[in-house]
């Protein structure tokens, strides 16, 4: 049957899965700086259009390795937050972890957030998608941070 006090839970697992998938596909991509001439900048590699190499710690600014550093701990941190409600929801409901959920959210849509603006300050080519995909996990962090307080302050009873 359908548990209708559970309604909250799947919203926040849905966010949270879809917060790391959103991660993921924007660490990835070599599309978050995208010139007319065909070339082509992510966190990790940058594509001419005669061919991709990788982007060293060395060839980047001070201010996109501390975007990219964001980015990465964001998603390290999506991470421990998708495994640690999936703990909460099989130990039904130890109130610990959602207070843990919650902390971990605010730390992890901070970072998801602020790295891409990091590198949205030093880009001179014009944003892509990826740069919008990796911002919406944070939005999402942030949003499932608001559900996982919903749901603590409802079982607070």
């Amino acid at each position: 049957m359908f548990d209708q006090d559970m309604v909250p839970h799947g919203v926040a697992l849905g966010m949270s899965i879809s917060g790391l998938v959103c991660a993921l596909v924007g660490l990835a991509s070599p599309f978050w700086n995208v010139h007319v001439d065909g070339e082509r900048w992510g966190l990790w590699r940058g594509c001419l259009p005669r061919g991709c190499q990788a982007l060293w710690s060395t060839s980047v600014t001070d201010t996109l390795q501390a975007g990219r550093t964001l980015i990465t701990i964001g998603l390290v941190g999506q991470i421990l937050l998708t495994v640690l409600f999936v703990v909460f929801i099989v130990l039904k409901r130890d109130r610990r972890i959602i207070v843990g959920g919650i902390a971990l959210s605010c730390v992890t849509a901070c970072c998801s957030m602020f790295g891409p603006l990091l590198w949205l300050s030093s880009a001179n080519l014009s944003v892509s998608w990826a740069f919008y995909v990796s911002y919406v996990s944070g939005i999402l962090m942030a949003a499932l941070g608001g559900v996982l307080l919903y749901i603590y302050k409802r079982d607070e009873v």
